[in-house]
C-alpha cells in the first residue's frame, strides 16, 4: 500500500498515547493500523434534535436526551465503542472532553486529523507529543488547506482527514527555553 507521512498531536500519559479530545480515553497502539471511529450518515439519519448516544459497532442511536452528557457518560461511551453527538439546527457535532476536563462540542469531521508538519504554534504543548504517522495514499483521506494563519509565518498549513492511521513513532520534544 502506498502511504503518506503525516504528523499527529497526541496526549502522552503513563499508559500510552491518547487522542486529544474525541475518544480521549482510548489508548492508541504504535505500529498498528487504526480505523477511525465515527457515526455514519445512516446512524445520524435517525437522530432528532438534541444529544444522542450512537453505537459505533451497529451504527444506530441507543439513547436520546435533551441535556449535554456529563464527562463520565462520555468516558463510558468511549469504552463501550459509542459516541455522543449533538444535532442542532441540522448540524452534527461530536461531543468530547477538553484539556481541562470540560465537555465540549466539535465539528463532525469523521476520521483521523493529521498535519503535513509537526507544528501548531498556537497549541499549548503541555502533556502533548507529536508522532510521525502514515495514512493510505489513496481515496481514504482528504487534504485541507488551513488559511487561518495558525502557522507563525502565516503560511497555510496542509492537514489531512483519513480513515486509517498508523503511528510510527513519537518525536523528541524540543528543548524549552529557560
Amino acid at each position: 500500500m502506498e502511504t503518506i507521512t503525516v504528523y499527529k498531536l497526541f496526549r502522552q500519559e503513563a499508559d500510552g498515547l491518547h487522542p486529544l479530545f474525541i475518544d480521549r480515553d482510548m489508548v492508541l497502539p504504535i505500529g498498528e493500523w487504526i480505523e477511525a471511529r465515527a457515526p455514519n450518515d445512516i446512524a445520524l439519519h435517525y437522530v432528532g434534535t438534541g444529544f444522542a448516544l450512537i453505537d459505533l459497532t451497529r451504527q444506530r442511536p441507543l439513547l436520546m436526551q435533551d441535556r449535554r452528557p456529563r464527562r463520565n457518560q462520555i468516558v463510558k461511551a468511549t469504552h463501550d465503542r459509542c459516541r455522543w453527538v449533538e444535532v442542532s439546527n441540522g448540524n452534527v457535532y461530536d461531543i468530547g472532553i477538553g484539556s481541562n476536563g470540560q465537555v465540549l462540542r466539535f465539528a463532525h469531521r469523521p476520521g483521523w486529523h493529521s498535519s503535513a508538519t509537526p507544528s501548531l504554534p498556537a497549541v499549548d504543548m503541555t502533556g502533548k507529543v507529536w508522532a510521525e504517522c502514515l495514512i493510505p495514499a489513496d481515496d481514504y483521506y482528504t487534504l485541507h488547506r488551513n488559511m487561518s494563519g495558525l502557522s507563525r509565518t502565516h503560511e497555510p498549513i496542509d492537514w489531512f482527514i483519513s480513515q486509517k492511521l498508523l503511528i510510527v513513532k513519537t518525536l523528541p520534544q524540543p528543548a524549552t527555553p529557560t
